[in-house]
């Protein structure tokens, strides 16, 4: 039913406006078998570069390469011609454009060759490799191959770059994950707004979406239909992310119109509303259907500048539920989010509660505090934490993690709240095993100068005479002694990693560690006394996962202390613990 109302639709546009194309038939092209073309052969395309509608080009064969992307995986070696392509070139965005030759469908547009090139040389992926991605979930015997990892360099076909397009974001978002994006093989654009929520029309050459993010932002990478059989889909023909079974939200798109570029020609568009789920992601395209939806993960924002701006602000966007893609684009939706709603001021203070719950109810506090570091914002920071800590639960190694929903409450001051560890010390360098040690740091805040900041630390009695360290650390450097001093033991279970997310260090706390110079070991993650060597070797010699480890000290007592402000720095001070007095 879908499929006949998108083409209604479509065929309603076409009349308004003749310069639209015909819509895509009712029923689907038959196949062409690629080995049969010879060199010289013109094959017809389409693809949309603007509003205009599908416009058309040619591809001329100059040869196929046989098992050029895997065994049994060719490669249709073509050069692109016509009144656009001469202007913009091969353009990012145009993966998928179906090729014809008289009817047939030949395959789809997928990969550029060299960087800069003078010429228009493209890659066609054949069209039934790509039927291959509609059968698999039918019981095809066929095995598919998954996707392979991206090729780099002049002169090597990598996958034409996808654009892809934030809605509802900023340039400082762009600047802070575009290089991780780009590593991914996504171009960032910024679009209009989040998703519209308009259904646009669905058709071979047309623009079509994967959607990590709907709704107040949106972020979606833009591709072309390469073929529609009533409720499937097939597209870009090359990889998207190398999932393999996937589940990805596969939005309507429109295509505003082109950029031209010598080196970076890409398509401008935006996400509509989503269609349908993208279940297929290999080396030889993407496909899904229109029947079914994907999950995704409801995110809530709670803006709060009262004090400065006397407004609030309820952002909301649903974020893809994949382990490999979903941190990624979680963390620049919120950063998008946060700098749109909080100003971007690379001073200032951000102070972030809220929780990740998952559907058996657990939850993962957010709880932290974020002010201006060298090189860092205050937005960059709160999102990568947030994309870390997303991270750690999609990709822990025991269990699929489903969350039912993320909550954010984010309060801004546009004063920054930092402290410097200038000094330490203690009141005794000397103490008896049993008394208290008060411990002391100062640090320079930035705007009332010296602060002291105090602790008290018990001793046990029984602590053996020497001499030992007092340890003041922020909360990066806290989490680098619970590593070496094997406080933090490697998870065996999502128990484990909830445990340790819960419990993480704080950048707004001050810890202090009471350590000893003893030498210990770390085995299988969990932390022991001192080892010889060679119990040491023999704990190596046949054990699996990480080897045991040498630790620097060994910490007796940890406390913290909420400083009220984000902690920044380390320092050490030695004490002599004596016997304990004679009573």
């Amino acid at each position: 039913m879908r499929h006949i109302l998108t083409t209604v639709t479509l065929a309603c546009l076409c009349a308004a406006s003749p310069a639209l194309a015909t819509p895509a038939p009712a029923r689907p092209p038959a196949l062409l078998d690629h080995r049969t073309l010879k060199p010289g052969a013109v094959l017809q395309g389409d693809t949309v570069f603007s509003r205009a509608g599908l416009e058309p080009f040619t591809a001329t064969v100059l040869a196929v390469m046989e098992d050029f992307l895997a065994p049994n995986e060719d490669l249709v070696l073509v050069k692109l011609g016509g009144p656009a392509v001469d202007k913009y070139g091969v353009v990012n965005g145009m993966s998928g454009s179906p090729v014809y030759l008289d009817g047939k469908l030949v395959g789809a547009v997928s990969y550029r060759f060299g960087t800069m090139p003078r010429e228009p040389i493209a890659g066609v992926t054949p069209a039934e490799s790509m039927m291959a991605l509609l059968q698999h979930r039918e019981k095809n015997p066929r095995k598919l191959t998954q996707a392979g990892p991206r090729l780099e360099g002049y002169g090597d076909a990598v996958p034409i770059e996808t654009p892809l397009v934030c809605g509802g974001c900023s340039d400082e978002t762009i600047a802070a994950f575009g290089p991780r994006l780009r590593e991914l093989g996504f171009t960032p654009v910024r679009g209009s707004g989040g998703a519209t929520g308009t259904r646009f029309p669905v058709f071979p050459g047309g623009p079509i979406a994967a959607s990590f993010v709907d709704g107040d932002v949106s972020i979606s990478a833009l591709g072309t239909v390469t073929y529609v059989d009533g409720d499937r889909i097939l597209a870009f023909g090359h990889q998207f992310e190398g999932m393999g079974d996937a589940e990805v939200m596969m939005g309507s798109a429109e295509v505003f119109g082109t950029i031209p570029s010598l080196a970076n020609a890409h398509k401008v568009g935006r996400a509509g509303a989503v269609i349908g789920v993208w279940t297929e992601d290999r080396l030889v395209g993407i496909g899904g259907t229109l029947a079914q939806r994907a999950r995704s993960v409801p995110f809530t924002m709670k803006l709060d500048r009262s004090e400065v701006l006397e407004a609030k602000r309820d952002l909301k966007f649903n974020v893809v539920d994949d382990t490999g893609l979903g941190a990624v684009m979680a963390q620049q939706a919120f950063h998008g989010a946060l700098t749109n709603g909080t100003g971007h001021e690379d001073l200032g203070t951000i102070h972030l509660s809220g929780a990740v719950t998952l559907q058996d109810g657990r939850r993962v506090p957010l709880d932290d505090t974020f002010s201006s570091v060298p090189a860092r914002t205050p937005t960059v920071s709160t999102a990568l934490h947030v994309g870390e800590i997303l991270e750690s639960l999609w990709r822990n190694p025991f269990e699929r993690v489903r969350m039912k929903q993320v909550d954010f409450v984010v309060k801004q001051d546009v004063e920054p709240h930092l402290g410097m560890m200038v000094r330490s010390g203690v009141d005794k360098v000397r103490i008896h095993a049993g008394e208290t040690l008060r411990a002391h740091v100062e640090v320079r805040t930035h705007r009332e100068g010296l602060k002291r900041l105090s602790v008290e630390i018990p001793t046990d009695p029984w602590m053996e005479p020497g001499v030992y360290s007092v340890l003041f650390a922020d909360g990066d450097e806290a989490t680098t002694f619970d590593r070496d001093a094997g406080l933090v033991p490697y998870p065996q279970s999502l128990d484990e990693v909830v445990n340790i997310l819960t419990h993480r260090r704080r950048g707004d706390h001050l810890y202090v560690f009471l350590a000893d110079r003893v030498k210990g070991a770390r085995v299988a993650g969990q932390p022991m006394p001192e080892l010889p060597p060679s119990m040491l070797a023999i704990l190596n010699e046949g054990m699996e996962g990480p080897p045991a480890k040498k630790l620097a000290r060994r910490a007796l007592k940890v406390m913290s202390v909420d400083a009220g402000m984000m902690i920044l720095g380390d320092a050490e001070t030695t004490i002599t613990v004596l016997a304990p007095r004679v009573r």
